[in-house]
């Protein structure tokens, strides 16, 4: 292994074990409110598949908010999408990585598969990896027209 990939993943593994306490902290000195659990409660009883959606700068309190819950986050494939893929696995988490710009059908597809099989809930930023903001992309409406899935927005 390089010296280069080395210093990489050394900065990538501090980067994350930093963003994890930092997230924690801000999270815990924020009042979150939770509006309109028990309708995803039923939901969940009726075997209802879920799809969250936010907004990018919504990611990291939507990480937070659903570790170790089973929910699979759709990452990007890029750089950026790399650390936060790690920051959700110290959260618990099992990213699916794609995007609209980069592996979306095979994500598309994986994302089918852990819904219609694992049912597992998905965590999908609605606005796509390039935007525009706060715009959602038409990936998000196929998947849940594919699975039968609700779609659950979330707003931090």
């Amino acid at each position: 292994m390089s010296e280069k990939v080395k210093s990489e993943r050394i900065k990538f593994y501090l980067i994350r074990k930093i963003a994890k306490f930092l997230i924690y902290f801000i999270v815990k000195t924020c009042r979150l409110r939770i509006e309109g659990a028990e309708v995803v409660d039923e939901l969940r009883e009726k075997d209802t598949p879920i799809i969250y959606v936010y907004w990018h700068r919504h990611i990291f309190v939507t990480i937070y908010r659903f570790r170790k819950t089973g929910a699979r986050p759709l990452i990007s494939l890029s750089k950026d999408g790399e650390l936060v893929a790690q920051i959700g696995e110290e959260f618990g988490m099992k990213p699916v990585r794609g995007s609209s710009s980069r592996g979306g059908a095979r994500a598309f597809l994986e994302l089918v598969k852990t819904i219609k099989e694992n049912k597992s809930e998905v965590l999908i930023t609605a606005d796509g990896p390039k935007g525009p903001v706060t715009q959602i992309k038409d990936g998000t409406l196929r998947l849940a027209q594919k699975t039968g899935s609700v779609i659950v927005p979330l707003c931090w």
